[in-house]
């Protein structure tokens, strides 16, 4: 788990990197469902990620998108422990509760499945320092012509963040 916000959270894993050597980080957490009839009741691989946030431009060169290079290795974990999964294109904004009706249909319209609000950051402090990004969702609200709040908060959200640290445990004994 990290903080909100690429910033935060790309600051720690830069931390943690430099004061103990770590190569590899397994991030999971919510995000905003926008294709909300592929991704009912499973763990969401974001394959590429929408850079609509600054962070990224400070580690990574400018472009659109950037590649989530360890969704394979994230997808073929969860099919090995029969674990329901979705990969497809993420939107990562650093706007939080900014995501219109316009700016939910045009990235649906570009493919994107899900938002939230630091894999592009992550991806690409991963890239700058070398090191390994493995990172998956589950769907907490669900964003489209209205707002329905899905499992974010309270017991919902506290249960599926439980089972997806068993998931990522599991998968830091493989790696």
């Amino acid at each position: 788990m990290s903080p909100i916000g690429a910033p935060a959270a790309g600051a720690i894993m830069h931390e943690v990197n430099v004061l103990t050597g770590a190569e590899k980080f397994i991030v999971f957490g919510s995000c905003g469902v926008l294709a909300p009839e592929k991704c009912a009741g499973k763990i969401i691989v974001p394959t590429e990620s929408y850079r609509d946030e600054g962070f990224s431009y400070h580690f990574f060169p400018a472009g659109d998108y950037i590649i989530m290079k360890n969704s394979e290795a994230v997808e073929k974990h969860l099919k090995a422990g029969k674990v329901p999964y979705v990969s497809g294109r993420n939107w990562t904004t650093d706007a939080i509760y900014r995501e219109t009706p316009d700016n939910i249909a045009r990235h649906r319209k570009d493919g994107c499945i899900s938002v939230e609000m630091e894999a592009a950051g992550l991806q690409a402090v991963a890239d700058y320092m070398g090191a390994e990004l493995y990172i998956f969702f589950f769907g907490g609200d669900i964003l489209g012509e209205s707002w329905d709040i899905g499992n974010m908060g309270g017991e919902k959200e506290k249960e599926r963040q439980h089972g997806l640290f068993d998931i990522a445990m599991g998968f830091a004994a493989e790696i």
